[in-house]
């Protein structure tokens, strides 16, 4: 392939062939040549031009959507993108766009940067949902690259484009910070981050003897420049938009002191999770999952002894319960179903299974080592549907070979309700009974764990 010119019809063919085709893509990643033409093609797509077959501008744009759909699924891909410093190409493409060009364009590249970005941060870990095997060889290179990607002057390139109009580029950005922000480090360099402008008046501030040192910026005392603008995003109309929003907070919140006690409730004044409260009523059943994401982060008694550690609060985790069954029981929690989230989902229905195996996450993790909240999740029906959804996955004979062909967004959903599971018996011989003797999953338990020996 390495001989083949690269034209617009080539790049629109490959993008077709690469697309939700692992295989296609692994023998793609072998043409190094090929790969490191592609992505010359994001900064100088002139060599590549025939009159005849489009703009500079449709170059650009398809070679960033195979270099898009070239980052998922292969790590060979993933590991010539990287030999071709795709990441810092990217950065370099988005910094020189000028306000005349297409808002496509920079879209592309955002989405592509995204995507990149996502890819790179499987491979360093640590995994955000379930086990994943992490690709040998390259994971040094892709934490540098990662690095790189969090440098000052590099997020001084992207994370402005929250406040892009084009909500298409917003929506890449936000998602890209949800994938993203894996580590401490990551997230203090988020949510301290200004732009350059308040830099400099930061700067400028601190050279004015006459100023109290001690006011702080406005944006700062709201968690950050990034936590505001995403939380601005919750009041738009577009359910990607909120979903893409929430999902970035939720990771820019976690074990983040500073932007935690922003978005909690406060007896002195509204805060950010006033403004995601009251949306929840009208957020579609993948937001609110992530919604609770935000809503476990709440500090109480925030101040200095805490050292920055969290203390969960157990009445608002509760909430998320309610996700798992359709009506709560009598006492003990009834006073808290006057939460704005009404509905509540049920596991076993046609939500997508990404979205399904995504609460049984949630769940988990905010059930995690809590004898109480694992008690309360048992008591709400949370087990019994999560013994409806594994026997509706799982066959029990042994003598069915089911999964030979079977996608691995289900094999996912059936270790995300296993290990949901798992949390929840932790502490209770009863439960454990419950799953054992009532529920009779040994079957298929006993199921996955000899297929994969």
């Amino acid at each position: 392939m390495s001989g083949r010119t690269i034209d617009l019809a080539t790049l629109k063919n490959v993008k077709n062939t690469v697309i939700g085709n692992p295989t296609a893509k692994a023998t793609l990643a072998k043409d190094e040549t090929f790969v490191a033409r592609l992505v010359d093609c994001i900064n100088n797509p002139l060599p590549y031009l025939e009159s005849s077959q489009g703009s500079e501008d449709d170059i650009r744009i398809e070679a960033a959507h195979v270099v898009s759909s070239l980052s998922y699924g292969s790590n060979d891909a993933l590991k010539s993108l990287l030999s071709a410093n795709a990441h810092q190409a990217f950065i370099y493409a988005i910094s020189a766009l000028q306000p005349t060009d297409k808002p496509t364009l920079l879209a592309a590249f955002t989405r592509a940067l995204k995507a990149l970005t996502s890819a790179l941060a499987d491979a360093v870990g640590p995994s955000q949902m379930g086990l994943h095997d992490f690709p040998e060889g390259i994971q040094e290179e892709a934490r540098s690259a990662l690095d790189f990607l969090f440098e000052m002057d590099v997020l001084d390139v992207y994370l402005p484009l929250l406040a892009d109009k084009s909500q298409q580029t917003a929506i890449s950005t936000a998602h890209l910070l949800a994938s993203a922000l894996r580590s401490q480090s990551y997230r203090a360099a988020v949510s301290e981050w200004l732009p350059a402008s308040e830099r400099h008046k930061e700067i400028t501030k601190g050279k004015r003897g006459w100023e109290r040192s001690d006011t702080g910026n406005p944006i700062t005392k709201q968690g950050g420049w990034v936590a505001k603008h995403l939380v601005t995003f919750l009041q738009k109309k577009d359910s990607k938009l909120q979903e893409a929003a929430l999902s970035a907070l939720a990771s820019l919140a976690k074990e983040n002191h500073s932007v935690a006690t922003k978005l909690a409730r406060t007896s002195e004044q509204p805060s950010m999770y006033m403004g995601l409260k009251v949306l929840c009523p009208i957020l579609t059943y993948h937001s609110r999952c992530t919604f609770y994401c935000i809503d476990i982060m709440q500090v109480e008694g925030a101040g200095p002894s805490d050292s920055g550690m969290f203390m969960r609060n157990k009445y608002s985790q509760s909430r998320l319960l309610q996700l798992y069954h359709p009506r709560p029981p009598p006492s003990k929690i009834s006073c808290y179903d006057r939460h704005p989230c009404h509905e509540h989902p049920n596991l076993s229905t046609s939500e997508p299974v990404r979205t399904r195996a995504k609460a049984c996450f949630v769940l988990c993790q905010l059930i995690n080592d809590d004898k109480d909240l694992c008690q309360l999740a048992f008591q709400r029906g949370t087990l019994t549907q999560l013994a409806h959804l594994i026997k509706s996955i799982t066959p029990s004979e042994s003598n069915i070979q089911w999964d030979e062909d079977e996608p691995e967004s289900q094999a996912c959903l059936r270790e995300a309700a296993f290990t949901t599971i798992a949390a929840i018996a932790l502490f209770d011989n009863d439960i454990r009974s419950e799953i054992t003797d009532r529920l009779c999953l040994v079957p298929y338990i006993m199921r996955p764990s000899v297929t994969d020996m």
